[in-house]
């Protein structure tokens, strides 16, 4: 299974910036998050790309991640997600804590 951010509902919260302001900015404005290592799963068939420990904030239908495309830097995007999806993220993210 992939994950194609074109074939979601997503808005983005802050766009073109540096990683960093990116994480910054996701730590600052949500309570829920987990911090995932580069390259582990968010969902299925969606891995997080990034250096240290990136966070990811959740909640009802949605998650916020930092999401970097070369040469147009990072931005700081909410994705809607399903009620089974989240039930996915929180056995393997929250639960296991």
């Amino acid at each position: 299974m992939t994950f194609c951010l074109e074939e979601r509902e997503y808005e983005i919260l802050m766009a073109k910036r540096p990683f960093g302001d990116c994480v910054r900015y996701i730590e600052s404005k949500f309570g829920n998050i987990i911090k995932l290592r580069p390259g582990e799963e968010v969902l299925p068939g969606l891995r997080v790309i990034g250096c240290g420990k990136i966070p990811v904030a959740y909640g009802d239908g949605w998650i916020i991640l930092p999401i970097t495309k070369p040469c147009h830097g990072s931005f700081v995007v909410k994705v809607e997600i399903s009620a089974e999806e989240l039930e996915w993220f929180r056995k393997k993210h929250v639960s296991g804590r």
